[in-house]
């Protein structure tokens, strides 16, 4: 049985981080948890040292652990959440999106029925509205779960580390933000590596309430900036 371990990379602000790990603790199910932790990378929209302060509170509610980190990009971020528990083979590393909203209770049960029965899945992802319909529906133990024929984006979800292990760790093109699903998918693909989708087990994308910063996404999602957000913040000044 693979070792769980949960990762909220608090790049928001802390009522979002607040509302996403408070859900999560509410839906998560019964797969035993290794460790929990909320990694604060310091954002720039926010009034430190209250904002820390929060994020330490937050974290020592819900009983994660509670570090700092240099914001080096998304990619790295989980590079860092990888190193700083010593991540390998067995392991699954879940991210708690700031931003990201499942639906349903248990999902996190389900993810992991996935990644215990099929040794292809690099990633396993909740759904979402609107996917295309060019998948293979499996059945993992009690759980049902979409194979596709085309990359698609990847929502709330996880990886298996040894998967991560095997290509070099987490990567993406775009520098900071952007197109992680890209890079990994190619680098795994190559050696047998398979994504999955939970088909019952959905999750909605919430915007921030900072509008800068979903400014900032979009703008790096169409490749017309490649500055970091705190890069792009300055530059606007």
């Amino acid at each position: 049985m693979k070792r769980l371990h949960i990762q909220c990379l608090a790049f928001n602000t802390a009522d979002f981080v607040f509302d996403a790990i408070s859900l999560f603790e509410k839906q998560k199910g019964n797969y035993p948890i290794v460790s929990k932790v909320l990694y604060n990378p310091k954002y720039p929209l926010s009034e430190e040292p209250k904002h820390s302060a929060r994020l330490m509170e937050i974290a020592e509610n819900f009983g994660f652990e509670y570090v700092e980190i240099k914001n080096l990009g998304v990619s790295e971020n989980w590079n860092q959440a990888l190193k700083n528990k010593f991540l390998s083979d067995g392991d699954v590393l879940v991210g708690i999106d700031p931003d990201e909203r499942p639906q349903q209770v248990g999902w996190l049960d389900s993810l992991m029925e996935v990644f215990n029965n099929e040794p292809s899945a690099y990633y396993v992802g909740l759904n979402q509205k609107g996917n295309p319909s060019n998948y293979t529906e499996m059945k993992f133990g009690n759980t049902s779960a979409l194979k596709y024929s085309q990359l698609i984006a990847w929502p709330v979800g996880g990886f298996d580390c040894g998967w991560l292990e095997k290509i070099g760790g987490a990567s993406q093109d775009h520098p900071v933000y952007g197109y992680i699903e890209h890079s990994i998918s190619r680098k795994a693909s190559a050696l047998g590596g398979n994504f999955y989708i939970l088909k019952d087990f959905f999750d909605i994308h919430q915007e921030s309430p900072d509008d800068l910063l979903g400014k900032w996404k979009r703008e790096c999602a169409a490749i017309k900036t490649n500055l970091t957000f705190e890069g792009w913040l300055n530059a606007r000044r």
